[in-house]
């Protein structure tokens, strides 16, 4: 899909649902099993007041009150680019253990070296955020707890310490909870891989050096499924130059009522033939 170029959304404006102000719906999501359940069923009546409050103060607040001027899709878009890849890359890193030769059987890997590889990914990342004064007092081998706590700080902030608070709208306010949001469980995420790994070597069974990794890989694995950026939708292997990589959507290719796990899959540029009869979901009268 190609984006109106002529068009701008005001995100000093931009009224959302996913706000800790309205109750109810967080119960509801805290109680879906994935994000393909939240929906606005059962939403109170009392949600449904605030949100008709807020959205009639967006659209009678003056033209000439623009908010803070953030430009929060490069923002946003920063926080992605500079983590989607290196997400991806830890994870790839992380399943090696997975991977099987053409035989079936499981490839032999340098676990000791794979560890080495896994901190250098997660202390790229970290980098920026770790300031000398955290390792004053540490006791050689093992990170404390206050090493761990600076460092969750200034990571979990980095994209909106200097924000000018006092200038934000309502509604930039949980743009800027959300960036924060985000950052703290990626921060956390890598922050207990990082403690563990900090001095892995010096488990000496090879086979709890493994059953750490696996545990990392539990770990990163959930931070990418709960993170779920569109920068990692793809089809993998990719599609030959005759097809194009889809993602499944309503009302096609299987998807009746927006539950379903879906993934991306390859489509024919030229025969396409949808999995979902197109009859069984709109009436014959609005078809015609």
């Amino acid at each position: 899909m190609v984006a109106l170029t002529g068009l701008r959304v005001d995100y000093s404006r931009l009224v959302v649902l996913y706000n800790e102000k309205y109750k109810s719906l967080v119960n509801l999501r805290r109680n879906a099993s994935s994000r393909l359940q939240h929906r606005l069923l059962n939403i109170s009546m009392v949600d449904v007041k605030l949100f008709r409050e807020e959205l009639q103060s967006v659209l009678l607040r003056p033209s000439e009150d623009t908010g803070s001027g953030i430009d929060w899709p490069a923002l946003m878009g920063h926080v992605i680019a500079s983590h989607a890849d290196r997400l991806s890359f830890l994870q790839h890193i992380l399943h090696a253990l997975d991977r099987h030769t053409d035989m079936g059987q499981r490839e032999y890997h340098d676990v000791p070296r794979l560890i080495s590889d896994v901190r250098q990914q997660i202390m790229t990342m970290l980098a920026p955020c770790i300031s000398r004064a955290s390792f004053s007092g540490m006791n050689g081998t093992k990170l404390n707890d206050t090493w761990f706590e600076a460092t969750m700080e200034r990571c979990s902030t980095r994209y909106t310490s200097h924000l000018p608070v006092d200038r934000l709208s309502s509604q930039e306010l949980v743009l800027k909870t959300a960036v924060e949001e985000t950052m703290h469980e990626i921060c956390r995420t890598l922050l207990i891989v990082w403690r563990t790994a900090y001095s892995a070597e010096a488990i000496i069974p090879s086979y709890e050096q493994v059953a750490l990794v696996e545990t990392w890989m539990v770990e990163i694995d959930r931070l990418i499924m709960r993170l779920d950026w569109v920068e990692w939708q793809r089809c993998d292997p990719p599609c030959s130059p005759d097809h194009y990589c889809s993602l499944p959507q309503w009302p096609l290719d299987g998807i009746n009522d927006g539950t379903e796990d879906v993934f991306p899959h390859c489509i024919s540029r030229i025969h396409y033939h949808p999995l979902t009869d197109i009859r069984s979901v709109f009436p014959s009268s609005a078809i015609h």
